[in-house]
C-alpha cells in the first residue's frame, strides 16, 4: 500500500518525489554510519577501541545530518532526476548509460559532496 503510494507521488511528482527521497536516504545513511562509527571498531581519531571497553553513546553531528539530508534532496536527487532522462532519450544500451554515469556523473557528484562537507567542517580546503 505504502509502496503503490509512492509510485503514485513518483508519477504525479517526479522531481519532488525524487528529491524528498533522496534527501531521506542521504540522511539516513548518515545518522547509520555515524552511530555505527561510534559503536565500531575504530574512534574518530582512528585510534582502536579496546575490545573489553564499554561503547560510546552515539553523539550524531545534527549539522551533518541536515546538510547531507538538503545535499540529497536540492542537489543530488534533482540533478539525477535529468540526468537520468537524458540518458533514456540519448544513450541507448544499458551497459553505456553505466559507462556514462562512471565517467560523467559519478566523479563530479562525490566531488561536489566531499567539498561541501569539507566547507561545512570549516577544514581547509587543502584536506580534499
Amino acid at each position: 500500500m505504502v509502496w503503490s503510494a509512492y509510485l503514485r507521488q513518483l508519477q504525479a511528482n517526479p522531481l519532488l518525489t525524487k528529491g524528498i527521497t533522496s534527501g531521506v536516504l542521504f540522511a539516513t545513511g548518515d545518522v547509520m554510519s555515524q552511530s555505527l562509527r561510534a559503536r565500531g571498531t575504530t574512534r574518530p581519531s582512528g585510534k582502536k577501541i579496546d575490545a573489553g571497553s564499554k561503547l560510546r553513546p552515539c553523539h550524531t553531528d545534527m549539522a551533518l545530518v541536515v546538510w547531507l539530508g538538503a545535499f540529497g534532496a536540492l542537489l543530488y536527487g534533482p540533478t539525477n532526476h535529468w540526468w537520468f532522462n537524458l540518458q533514456e532519450r540519448y544513450v541507448t544500451l544499458f551497459q553505456n548509460r553505466c559507462a556514462c554515469a562512471s565517467a560523467l556523473s559519478a566523479p563530479s557528484r562525490l566531488m561536489t559532496l566531499i567539498c561541501s562537507v569539507v566547507v561545512l567542517k570549516a577544514h581547509p580546503l587543502g584536506c580534499i
